[in-house]
């Protein structure tokens, strides 16, 4: 199957996050995952896509209480597979 990703690239002053997994589901970070990505997003070129690792605790099926957040910045072409 194929699929077009479409995202909203995080700026600076996003403060909510989430992860897009393999299956196309979101789950939202909780709070102090949030703080963990935005630090990352500051740190990135602009208009970066994300590839993350998180460890936490799934609550209620769409949160994840994060216990530790890392992350990489990728081009946009990496992530989607767009030229």
């Amino acid at each position: 199957m194929l699929g077009e990703l479409r995202y909203c690239s995080p700026r600076a002053k996003t403060q909510k996050f989430a992860v897009i997994l393999p299956d196309w589901r979101s789950l939202k970070l909780d709070s102090r995952g949030n703080e963990m990505a935005s630090q990352y997003v500051r740190r990135a070129p602009k208009h970066s896509a994300f590839r993350a690792t998180v460890c936490g605790t799934l609550d209620n099926k769409k949160t994840i209480q994060v216990s530790a957040l890392t992350a990489t910045a990728a081009r946009r072409s990496q992530v989607t597979g767009s030229r």
